[in-house]
């Protein structure tokens, strides 16, 4: 045999037919149970979730606001901005009221308390809430504030991590560093301190603080 014959195949390939009742059945919960049911559980997660930012979208927007003072005085020609800021230590909020005193060179304010004149929830853990007080004439520069609370209210412990005050006048920051209990169950037991300012030229990483 001197010659090759060729040979050539040809196969079609005939697709199965889809059924829309196949996909009916794997969502159904005879068939998969375990599909529908955690199917279910991740819509419910999610929507669990997306409430949870929502709420917290509307609280950190409520946060971002300034409060006034409520003893402030029209007449009144200085103001600062001080801004408290609770730690995140479990249990750091508070539902007591917060009273300050704020000394200066050139004179000290008279008792203060740090409250809204609206709903707007104060003092919680890992929170910073921003007032507007104001005064008469400026204190000079600032060197210490004196905190306390009344330790009323269902949770009144509160941990205070820090307090920074800006003379809205010159600009001038001063920064409180406390980074303690105001609670008679926790720590020395007390619930008012004295925080000396930080002194600039030490930076962050020592803290004057002294208490009564």
């Amino acid at each position: 045999c001197n010659h090759l014959t060729a040979f050539g195949g040809h196969f079609d390939l005939i697709p199965n037919d889809l059924s829309i009742t196949d996909v009916d059945e794997f969502f159904s919960l005879n068939e998969n149970p375990v599909v529908v049911i955690l199917i279910g559980v991740i819509l419910l997660v999610y929507t669990g979730l997306m409430v949870i930012c929502y709420k917290a979208d509307l609280k950190d927007g409520r946060k971002r606001g300034f409060i006034n003072l409520k003893d402030n005085r029209p007449t009144d020609k200085h103001k600062y901005e001080i801004t408290v800021e609770t730690g995140y230590r479990q249990g750091s909020g508070t539902t007591a009221k917060i009273s300050f005193i704020l000394h200066g060179e050139e004179g000290m304010s008279e008792t203060r308390e740090l409250i809204s004149d609206d709903d707007h929830i104060l003092f919680e853990q890992n929170s910073r809430d921003v007032f507007i007080m104001s005064l008469p004439d400026s204190l000079g520069r600032l060197w210490k504030v004196q905190l306390w609370h009344n330790n009323h209210g269902t949770s009144p412990s509160w941990y205070l991590s820090r307090v920074i005050i800006k003379d809205l006048c010159n600009g001038k920051m001063s920064y409180f560093l406390c980074e303690k209990w105001f609670a008679v169950e926790e720590d020395d037991g007390k619930v008012e301190r004295e925080i000396m300012v930080l002194d600039s030229n030490l930076g962050f990483s020592r803290v004057n603080s002294y208490d009564n």
